[in-house]
């Protein structure tokens, strides 16, 4: 790989192309440009977007209709999504939303439900009542 071909690389993945749009373009195997990304980390910076207009997890742009309720996500995938990463947006101050210490790692985590957790994940249970990596 040429100097060149690695300057275009950071610029097309800068602005946002993909890992396969990036190989075609500058005919290179798909694994080369993954893994050159990889060893130098070079990622795509989410767009950050505040106003209502835009899907909160992807920030396309959002198609508001009259008369009905404002959409917040451009699809079932985006809102999925972003609630998985943020479960206790919706009301921090709710009894729903607590933190904890996790029994096994001693890590702190943020979970979401009526009774507190004691672990911070199904790996960390799965080592304290089985001992050791049972999953």
């Amino acid at each position: 790989m040429t100097d060149n071909q690695k300057q275009s690389i950071k610029e097309m993945r800068g602005i946002g192309n993909g890992y396969k749009k990036i190989s075609q373009a500058l005919d290179l195997p798909l694994g080369t440009v993954q893994s050159f990304c990889r060893r130098e980390n070079i990622t795509v910076a989410k767009p950050v977007v505040h106003d209502e207009n835009h899907c909160r997890q992807c920030g396309k742009t959002l198609i508001q209709t009259d008369k009905v309720k404002r959409r917040k996500f451009c699809s079932d995938e985006c809102r999925v999504k972003w609630w998985t990463e943020h479960p206790c947006s919706k009301n921090t101050d709710s009894k729903s939303c607590h933190t904890g210490v996790c029994e096994n790692c001693g890590k702190t985590f943020t979970a979401y439900g009526k009774e507190p957790r004691k672990y911070c994940s199904h790996k960390c249970y799965a080592e304290a009542r089985f001992g050791g990596g049972a999953l």
